[in-house]
């Protein structure tokens, strides 16, 4: 029987009132700012994600890419399981990336972290699509690197060597920007520690410049208020196997996939594997 199609997701910038949806099985808790565990949270992407040329890296694409294409249909790798692919056949299971993750060069000094994670293993079972907020507002390649000052809870972006350069507000509307673009994505991974995309562990300094504590990056935080049941992890994390597989669950739970399939977790376990 076929698959319905999966479910509209709560905008951010819609009125309260629909409670998020939640997931029924696998699903991971919500940590502090300061955990490193796989988490439940927030996520965005949308246009004008990036300043680089579009264009696929393995089963990844830019969300400039995606959103031109409309819809995309998985490929299925010859290392998935017949199982698992035949659940998965025809579907393409969107997952957001951190676009320096998928080995472009977007970060501020024009290099990239797609070596950093198991990125190859995640293209076998999803399609992945980068985003980077901080090319997004307009900060270009290579730029000035940035921190969070202030208070943990409600710190402000500014660029290091020059505090009068604030993009707190911009990096703030750009996840307003792009809050209605979440339809068909059901994971999202975060460069980790980033001011703008760390979901956890991001050093926030006094106004002096002595280091205060650590909280999340100001992108990650104003997306997660609005989709609080959108797994999500740090890119780090997921050299932990068991992160890495919760999380893979989670995507697939959220996708309405583990309700259909007894020993999804062996499957999946396989279909991860080189």
């Amino acid at each position: 029987m076929p698959w319905p199609s999966p479910p509209r997701r709560r905008a951010l910038a819609k009125p309260p009132g629909l409670p998020p949806r939640s997931l029924t099985r696998y699903t991971v808790p919500w940590g502090s700012p300061t955990s490193t565990a796989c988490t439940t949270s927030p996520v965005a992407f949308g246009r004008g994600a990036t300043n680089t040329v579009a264009r696929p890296i393995g089963r990844s694409n830019s969300a400039d890419a995606w959103l031109a294409a409309g819809p995309i249909r998985s490929g299925s790798s010859s290392l998935v399981p017949d199982d698992l692919r035949s659940l998965l056949a025809g579907r393409s299971i969107r997952v957001a990336v951190s676009e320096c993750l998928l080995g472009r060069s977007v970060r501020w000094n024009g290099e990239h972290n797609g070596d950093a994670w198991p990125r190859q293993r995640l293209e076998k079972v999803f399609t992945l699509v980068g985003i980077c907020p901080e090319v997004g507002i307009g900060m270009g390649v290579p730029r000035h690197p940035i921190q969070l000052v202030g208070e943990a809870s409600a710190p402000r972006v500014v660029a290091v060597n020059d505090p009068n350069l604030d993009y707190t507000d911009r990096l703030n509307g750009y996840a307003s920007e792009v809050a209605g673009m979440l339809d068909d994505v059901h994971g999202y991974i975060f460069a980790d520690r980033s001011p703008s995309c760390g979901l956890a562990g991001v050093k926030v300094f006094a106004e002096d410049g002595s280091f205060e504590r650590v909280g999340r990056g100001v992108y990650a935080a104003a997306v997660r208020a609005g989709y609080p049941d959108l797994p999500a992890v740090d890119a780090e994390t997921l050299d932990d196997e068991r992160v890495l597989l919760d999380f893979v669950l989670s995507v697939l739970t959220s996708y309405g996939v583990v309700d259909r399939a007894a020993g999804l977790r062996d499957l999946v376990r396989g279909s991860l594997n080189p």
